[in-house]
């Protein structure tokens, strides 16, 4: 799927909203995995785990997004729009670098940063290069 280079594509599912890509923050939802995780992941993952929030604009309006992640992995993710979308997802790592794949097959890379204002951050860069998601934790 293409999309406009002012559109950002949530959920790589066909809903496009129109923002401008600086300063924009998406949403890049993840769906659980069947595969089993060891007890190594689990510990790697630990600093994922929580409450996550970003924002994206819709027609002028700043829409929440929201992701909790489980100390397994895995998370819901949610996007407050009426009706709210949401999916589960799971991170995962893979050769040693954390990643995530959604229901509909996209998949990308997640780290963990700290801003100028000592908050960490969750990033998401999808594989599609689509517009990258920066979740600031929610406490």
């Amino acid at each position: 799927m293409t999309v406009p280079r002012d559109s950002l594509c949530l959920f790589e599912t066909g809903l496009t909203i129109k923002v401008p890509l600086v300063g924009v923050l998406a949403l890049v939802g993840l769906v659980l995995c069947t595969s089993t995780v060891s007890a190594q992941d689990v510990t790697e993952l630990k600093p994922f785990v929580g409450k996550w929030r970003a924002y994206s604009s819709m027609g002028g309006v700043s829409i929440p997004i929201e992701i909790v992640v489980q100390r397994d992995g895995s998370y819901t993710s949610v996007l407050h729009t009426q009706p709210p979308r949401s999916t589960q997802g799971r991170l995962e790592l893979v050769d040693g670098k954390f990643r995530f794949k959604s229901a509909d097959g996209g998949a990308g890379a997640v780290s963990l940063t700290v801003d100028s204002e000592g908050k960490r951050v969750l990033k998401a860069v999808p594989d599609s290069h689509a517009a990258s998601a920066e979740y600031r934790e929610v406490k």
